[in-house]
């Protein structure tokens, strides 16, 4: 990532934070939604990881086992559960743009 992206996301990570662990427990079927450990497990886990990746770091590796360990043993089909990832790019993308003020943010940031 760029230098000005990792400051960008940084500056928006409470936001990109929220959204996404919000995305992600909206995956469980209400009949099955987790536990408050798992979920406050999923989500420091999740920090981690967006620290790390904005940090370019290698310990990424660490937070990215602890989310599919996770995952792997709830109640979803594997491709609910790996949609998370996924969805990060779009949510850092409207939230940068939200936190511009405009309708899309700098192409810059998220190509």
């Amino acid at each position: 990532m760029t230098q000005t992206l990792d400051n960008a996301i940084q500056a928006n990570r409470r936001e990109i934070l929220r959204r996404w662990k919000e995305s992600g427990l909206s995956a469980f079927p209400e009949s099955r939604t987790p536990s408050p450990l798992i979920a406050e497990v999923l989500g420091e886990s999740m920090g981690a990881l967006l620290d790390a990746m904005t940090a370019g770091d290698e310990l990424i590796y660490g937070p990215l086992d602890a989310i599919c360990r996770i995952l792997a043993v709830q109640p979803l089909p594997p491709s609910t559960s790996m949609r998370l990832f996924s969805c990060l790019k779009t949510i850092v993308t409207e939230t940068l743009r939200d936190a511009a003020g405009h309708g899309s943010p700098d192409s810059s940031l998220v190509e």
